[in-house]
């Protein structure tokens, strides 16, 4: 009977382990969304030919290699800012000195960064507030979400882009 009585309490432990969350639940329920949006963010940057990285629709906006370029970098600024609380001074890198490879080469070292902040926070973490200006206050989880947003808005500026240039875009996928 005691035998018993202690499997079952081993059973119990297991079991409720099992419902406990992990620091590592936040990256596996985020992971293949990040994937998804390298995957296709570096597609819409190989779609587009080096000589057309220099292309703005008017001239007053930012060129395609600038759109990603910034999209990368801040994809950076945002996690060592709002989530690592370094006090670093927001630039717009100039696309112009940088060639295609060298753009696509940041981006994906941004996904890298993405990926590994992820897999970093903890979920003591995740409910902690930071500000984002303007008076503006989201938790770290919401960041993951604002650079999620930020990200899509200038993928899709980027895709424009290449519609302008009579370029067909990568398929959008999820």
């Amino acid at each position: 009977m005691k035998a018993i009585s202690v499997i079952a309490v081993i059973t119990l432990i297991l079991a409720l382990q099992s419902f406990a969350w992990k620091d590592t639940d936040f990256y596996m329920q985020h992971k293949s969304t990040w994937e998804k949006s390298r995957e296709t963010t570096l597609a819409v940057a190989n779609a587009m030919p080096e000589e057309k990285y220099d292309y703005t629709p008017d001239g007053e906006v930012r060129t395609f290699g600038a759109q990603i370029l910034h999209l990368a970098y801040s994809n950076q600024f945002i996690i060592d800012v709002f989530l690592n609380g370094k006090q670093v001074k927001f630039e717009d890198l100039d696309a112009a000195k940088l060639s295609k490879k060298e753009i696509i080469k940041y981006l994906n070292e941004s996904y890298d960064h993405v990926m590994e902040a992820m897999k970093k926070i903890k979920k003591s973490e995740l409910n902690e507030m930071v500000n984002i200006g303007g008076g503006r206050q989201i938790s770290k989880a919401e960041v993951f979400d604002f650079m999620r947003d930020h990200v899509t808005n200038h993928r899709a500026k980027a895709n424009l882009y290449i519609r302008l240039n009579k370029i067909k875009p990568p398929a959008y996928a999820f």
